[in-house]
């Protein structure tokens, strides 16, 4: 029964995702000149194309970039090496399934202090939710970000509930990881 509700729902998570996709292609690629999203990709084509982290690859002095923070770009530049540099639709169709991650682990973080119908609601809400599949449509680090600090947060509420070592200093890592996406989560573990 869980196991045939949480596909329901990743299902879900998956259409909503894919409704954005298809909403979003005309302006994926007009917005990606006066947005956010045209930093990022131009350091995934740099990281992916030359290795290096900076928006002016191939110039003949090394600009390091000094906005952003090297998390994103990084997955994006996997998708792009998996894909194509520069297929946008490829980092759409990744981030949905990014989407449906975070809507698992939604389900594991409220299994972990409530029951499993809760858990499901709490999944379902999320596969429902529309900020995070519209944000996956496009190139820019609100999704990926979700599913970092979701995922440090299941890895702390499973280390202070059963108290082995290697889950604490792995929910370190991942709180580490969080803060080389979005600089602003460095004090999200004190809070």
């Amino acid at each position: 029964m869980i196991r045939r509700s949480l596909f329901v729902i990743c299902l879900v998570a998956l259409a909503h995702a894919a409704l954005y996709i298809v909403y979003q292609a005309p302006d994926r690629e007009a917005m990606a000149n006066w947005s956010d999203q045209r930093g990022y990709q131009r350091l995934a084509e740099s990281l992916a194309t030359t290795g290096q982290f900076t928006r002016y690859a191939g110039t003949g002095t090394f600009a390091p970039e000094v906005i952003r923070t090297p998390g994103y770009p990084a997955f994006v530049a996997v998708v792009y090496l998996l894909a194509g540099v520069g297929n946008n639709t490829a980092v759409a169709v990744a981030q949905a399934l990014v989407f449906v991650a975070i809507c698992l682990l939604v389900f594991v973080l409220a299994r972990r202090v409530s029951d499993s119908r809760t858990a499901l609601a709490a999944a379902g809400l999320t596969a429902v939710y529309s900020p995070l599949p519209y944000f996956g449509a496009l190139v820019v680090t609100e999704l990926w970000t979700a599913l970092v600090a979701t995922a440090a947060i299941v890895v702390a509420l499973r280390a202070a509930q059963d108290g082995r070592l290697r889950d604490f200093a792995l929910a370190g890592f991942l709180f580490s990881v969080t803060t080389l996406v979005r600089p602003a989560f460095v004090l999200m573990p004190f809070f």
